[in-house]
């Protein structure tokens, strides 16, 4: 795998409604983006994302989220710049969610030269299958935001090989 290449970690949990969220993003992308980037499906283990962009130019993290905001909110965040807010992506199963693993990078010095973070709020994260339909009607823009992140580093790979 390129090192150079953009990797997208789509997160979440098949069985937990909307907490699917990322992971329906990053696989319908897939058909999208093609080879221009290295997509990975992941379920929120801290340790596993930090080793998955170790070393990495640029991460997009697509995750569902809840701050109170309407379901189907997308929010864009530059977390290689700033902390991500609070508890906002804290509905990993796992003992190191996003949030820890994104400031344990960060105190490290392990962060990816930059790192966007996707969340789409969120309405139901019981047990169960298949998205609300406020975050189902939500992921089109979902993805043409992550291919506007995906386009801007292509663009600025080829002005600075010129």
């Amino acid at each position: 795998m390129n090192k150079n290449m953009i990797l997208v970690i789509g997160i979440g949990n098949d069985f937990r409604r909307d907490d699917a969220a990322g992971l329906i993003t990053a696989q319908r992308l897939k058909g999208i983006v093609g080879n221009k980037v290295f997509i990975q499906e992941q379920s929120g283990d801290g340790a596993l994302l930090i080793e998955s962009w170790k070393d990495r130019e640029k991460v997009v993290l697509i995750d569902a989220a809840q701050s109170g905001k309407t379901p189907g909110t997308i929010h864009r965040f530059e977390a290689d710049r700033f902390p991500l807010p609070g508890k906002f992506l804290h509905y990993s199963t796992h003992q190191l969610g996003v949030n820890e693993a994104i400031e344990l990078a960060r105190t490290l010095k392990q962060l990816p030269q930059q790192l966007i973070v996707f969340g789409i709020e969120g309405k139901y994260f019981g047990p169960g299958r298949g998205l609300s339909p406020e975050v189902e009607q939500s992921i089109p823009e979902l993805i043409d935001q992550v291919k506007s992140e995906i386009e801007k580093q292509q663009i600025t790979e080829k002005v600075s090989c010129r």
